[in-house]
């Protein structure tokens, strides 16, 4: 039954957004709230209104017959984005009779001013089925307690009273007819084609505090809903009612939308930017001491003849990754190896103070030369005076050491002797983390609402700096995707659609590689794994990419041999003979002042088809990531009604769990949202991923947590 499905899958994204939840505010002031559909608006049209960066939400409506069951994300400040399903029901408990999911999507255009109103353009079913499709153009600008929205709605939003299309030149200057219904998914073809309708409405913010008051008239005719039943009776277009939040976490609704129909709603909403379980920071900071103690480290015994006595290195101090300590009369200076789960300023700054406290009275320069499991990054240097007049006296700050420090690069070849020192230096800590494992699918024509929840332990270690050694095992908990293929036909050599075959092994070795990373020149990685790759494939993959330093931009190419593993093997060990070669061209932006990466890729997925997908990752500062992405290609799936589909559309949402006191640091939450089983536009989720591996290397990073850099003093040892 859909009410099942439904309390399956509120239950599964409750127990996500309540803990986020826990960590807003008790404050009940006013805060724009959700429209029939889950996204930003009135009762049955959406406004201009965004959610705070960070903000997750689960809504559920009932309006007519139809149901709808929304996650969305604000992945920042202007962008949202959310997978909807809309199910068919004579009545709330009635069986279910279509399912029409889609994903919404809306973009800040322009922040409202004293005399400008906010402006946003959104999409409605951008990729999904073209029943519930809609694009619009909405303004809205509140005085005091009123808050006012109109529009200008193409597809399902202009079926009542249509107006010429004011985008005519979008189609060279005619107007073009549009389908309102169909098995065929939308695609950016239908986008703002056919008439255009107008909407708007008012919302009035009571005394009381959290109770509001909303009107609006939509320009919504059912149209498609008439011509499949000539005895239906559609809501009206205009509607009142009520917005109540009695608590921050959750938005209530109910509006009349006529006299004879009603429309109710809950909210589930919490902002993940406030999600207090970071990853621990481990030891207490290295306190700096004053008056330049001179140096007690004994040196090792050498030859009084051995001219390289002034090059030798100190004791290399494990716990905050340091090797190659040298200093002279001039000069302090080390290679710090980044740890995980620890900003790399943070790092830096402790670093910093330890060769202060060790580099006698003399050098006046500290000289850190960053490395991050073998790749290489820039080498920065700092005023030890300024340390000095921050860490001792109090009159400096991270701003001011900023202004003086100093990102070098060392365009010194080593030798092959150095290469080999280097590369038996310090290694990076042994990792162990386990993951709590989400996947969920509003997005299934036929299925309806599918899920599966794993437990993930993975051991990670190091060896030889450039090397390392992944494992993971998978335990599957729970799932229903023995309903994925109950009217699909299997396929004989699948790429994703056995998922539910894998997902019968209770518990599977999910990983199991090796890879090796090194820095081939300035700003150019490169990297490649051989082994268990991922839990459906098995293979060989590499990967090399060009990352400026002082540059928003990055481009890169990943490619891998993979082969198929069989589910029905113990573990899922054994292959089915199926291989395929793939290869991409990646493509990365960073927006600037902040966290968020655009990523564009073009090439060969898993079937053989050829296409491209794009994705926009936002990681935020406690260490929370939100992601969206969206993949075609030339290929496409085909469901039971016959309709096509090459899109393929879903979020992640990413939440640390490294400060809870029984978890190792790298623990995460991990919540997958999107379709399952599909066979096209399907890429290797990439072991490798040098972006990811050299985040902490990036101009970005640093910039972003340089404040990290002075923790507060602490009497810990140096």
């Amino acid at each position: 039954m859909l009410k099942e499905k439904l309390g399956e899958l509120s239950l599964f994204f409750l127990i996500c957004l309540l803990s986020s939840a826990t960590q807003a505010e008790d404050s009940l002031l006013y805060k724009p709230s959700t429209n029939m559909t889950g996204d930003m608006g009135l009762n049955t049209i959406p406004s201009a209104r965004m959610s705070p960066e960070g903000t997750s939400r689960f809504s559920l409506s009932r309006i007519g017959k139809y149901t709808h069951a929304s996650l969305g994300l604000q992945i920042n400040d202007r962008f949202y984005v959310g997978l909807r399903q809309t199910s068919e029901s004579r009545t709330l408990n009635s069986e279910t009779l279509h399912l029409y999911p889609g994903l919404d999507t809306k973009f800040r255009l322009y922040s409202e001013s004293r005399f400008i109103p906010e402006i946003a353009v959104g999409l409605q079913s951008a990729f999904g089925h073209k029943r519930m499709a809609a694009e619009y153009l909405v303004f809205s600008k509140r005085h005091e307690n009123i808050d006012v929205t109109f529009g200008l709605g193409w597809g399902r939003m202009a079926t009542k009273g249509a107006l010429p299309n004011a985008f005519m030149f979008y189609r060279g200057g005619t107007e073009r007819s549009r389908a309102g219904d169909g098995e065929n998914p939308n695609s950016i073809s239908n986008w703002f084609t056919g008439e255009m309708g107008l909407f708007g409405g008012i919302e009035y913010i009571t005394p009381i505090n959290g109770l509001s008051l909303k009107t609006d008239w939509n320009n919504d005719g059912w149209a498609a809903e008439k011509r499949s039943d000539v005895n239906f009776n559609p809501p009206s277009p205009w509607s009142v009612g009520l917005s109540y939040r009695p608590m921050s976490w959750i938005d209530t609704g109910i509006a009349y939308t006529g006299f004879d129909s009603l429309m109710a709603r809950i909210t589930l909403t919490g902002n993940v930017k406030s999600w207090s379980m970071t990853d621990s920071t481990g030891h207490a900071s290295i306190r700096m001491l004053p008056n330049r103690p001179e140096t007690h480290f004994i040196l090792p015994e050498q030859d009084e003849d051995d001219d390289e006595i002034e090059n030798i290195g100190f004791i290399t101090e494990e716990n905050i990754g340091l090797s190659r300590i040298f200093i002279d009369d001039r000069t302090a200076e080390a290679t710090l190896a980044l740890k995980e789960n620890k900003s790399t300023p943070y790092q830096i700054g402790n670093a910093a103070r330890y060769l202060s406290n060790i580099a006698g009275r003399s050098p006046e320069k500290i000289l850190v030369h960053v490395r991050s499991y073998g790749l290489k990054g820039v080498d920065i240097a700092l005023n030890r005076r300024d340390l000095e007049r921050s860490f001792l006296d109090h009159q400096g700050s991270p701003e001011e050491i900023w202004h003086s420090t100093l990102f070098l690069d060392d365009q010194k070849t080593p030798s092959f002797f150095e290469s080999l020192s280097e590369m038996s230096g310090t290694k990076p800590d042994r990792k162990f983390q386990i993951n709590i494992l989400n996947d969920a699918s509003l997005s299934e024509e036929d299925s309806g609402l599918l899920y599966r929840t794993a437990l993930g332990m993975a051991y990670q270690e190091s060896f030889a700096r450039h090397f390392l050694s992944f494992q993971s095992l998978r335990l599957n908990l729970a799932d229903n995707l023995e309903k994925l293929n109950d009217g699909r036909e299997r396929i004989i050599l699948p790429v994703r659609s056995d998922i539910d075959k894998f997902t019968q092994n209770r518990l599977l070795i999910d990983r199991n590689y090796f890879m090796g990373l090194t820095t081939l020149r300035k700003d150019l990685h490169i990297a490649s794994s051989i082994g268990y790759l991922e839990e459906m494939y098995m293979g060989l993959s590499g990967e090399i990419l060009y990352r400026p330093f002082d540059k928003n931009w990055s481009i890169g190419l990943d490619t891998a041999l993979a082969f198929k593993r069989d589910p029905y093997t113990f573990s899922a060990l054994g292959l089915n003979g199926d291989h395929i070669l793939t290869g991409f061209l990646n493509g990365y932006y960073e927006i600037p002042e902040t966290g968020a990466t655009l990523k564009a890729s073009l090439g060969r997925f898993l079937a053989g088809d050829v296409g491209g997908s794009i994705s926009i990752t936002n990681e935020l500062k406690n260490g929370v990531r939100l992601s969206a992405y969206l993949s075609a290609s030339n290929q496409s799936d085909r469901d039971i009604y016959n309709g096509r589909t090459n899109m393929y559309t879903g979020l992640q949402l990413s939440m640390p769990l490294g400060s809870v006191f029984f978890l190792p640091d790298g623990s995460r939450i991990i919540t997958n949202a999107g379709p399952f089983g599909r066979e096209t536009s399907q890429r290797l989720d990439n072991p490798t991923n040098l972006y990811e591996r050299t985040e902490n290397l990036s101009y970005r990073h640093i910039t972003r947590y340089w404040p990290q850099f002075s923790p507060v003093q602490t009497k810990g040892r140096p």
